[in-house]
C-alpha cells in the first residue's frame, strides 16, 4: 500500500501528490467499500495524524484533505 511508501518520498512534490491521490482514492465510496478493512484503518490512522484529526472517520479525512489541497492550489494559482 502506498502509505508504506510514503515515508520513502524525499521529493515534496511527489509525497503532495501521493497524498492528493489517496484522497481522491478515500472520497470514493465504492473504493472504500472495496478496500481491505486493515488497509482502510490504516489509511484512517495515517491521515488522521497527518491533518491532526486523529478521531475523524476516513471519509471525514479525505474531504479534509481534499479541501485542504484546494486550498493550497489556490494560493499557487495566484
Amino acid at each position: 500500500m502506498i502509505i508504506d511508501e510514503l515515508d520513502d518520498i524525499k521529493c515534496e512534490e511527489c509525497y503532495r501528490c501521493a497524498i492528493e491521490d489517496m484522497a481522491e482514492f478515500a472520497i470514493d465510496p465504492e473504493n472504500l467499500a472495496r478496500l481491505d478493512p486493515d488497509d482502510a484503518e490504516e489509511m484512517r490512522r495515517y491521515l488522521g495524524k497527518l491533518l491532526g484529526r486523529p478521531n475523524d472517520s476516513l471519509e471525514e479525512l479525505a474531504r479534509a484533505l481534499a479541501v485542504e489541497a484546494k486550498k493550497r492550489a489556490g494560493i499557487f494559482q495566484q
